[in-house]
């Protein structure tokens, strides 16, 4: 295998989620990287913060941050005080966002139909495992630099 395989792979199934997700993200007057945040926050058991945001999702501090203003201004989250410090502000979807959700995860279940077509269960195993230790080695590279 070769790295350019990752990547292009990669880049190529960015490319159908953003093609497919155009008509909502226009519809609602989002970018990309907002929808992505909202996908983000709905999967969470826990009330989040930006931080949290930036260093799982590896996006920069200025692009988190205008979006959630952004979000928060179009009434998608609110922003609340942690009860144990009042320094960290916790984001809370609102349930605007719902309906963006879940046209977002219909169209994830779409393109992910669309990619896997043809792979077999053991198949689909084998390349799961893979990624995972490769994000683990991705991380702990982010990391020691």
């Amino acid at each position: 295998m070769n790295e350019n395989d990752v990547m292009a792979t990669s880049l190529l199934m960015k490319r159908l989620f953003e093609r497919r997700s155009k008509a909502l993200l226009d519809a609602c007057q989002l970018r990309m990287i907002e929808l992505d945040i909202l996908l983000f926050l709905s999967r969470s058991q826990v009330a989040l913060t930006a931080t949290d945001i930036i260093k799982a999702k590896h996006i920069s501090k200025t692009h988190v941050s205008k979006s959630i203003e952004r979000l928060h201004r179009q009434g998608f989250l609110t922003l609340y005080e942690d009860a144990d410090d009042r320094r960290i502000l916790r984001i809370q979807l609102l349930p605007r966002a719902d309906a963006v959700i879940e046209q977002a995860d219909q169209i994830l279940s779409q393109c992910r139909d669309d990619m896997l077509s043809g792979i077999t269960e053991e198949e689909l195993a084998c390349l799961s495992a893979v990624l995972r230790k490769i994000a683990r080695n991705i991380d702990d590279a982010l990391k020691a630099e």
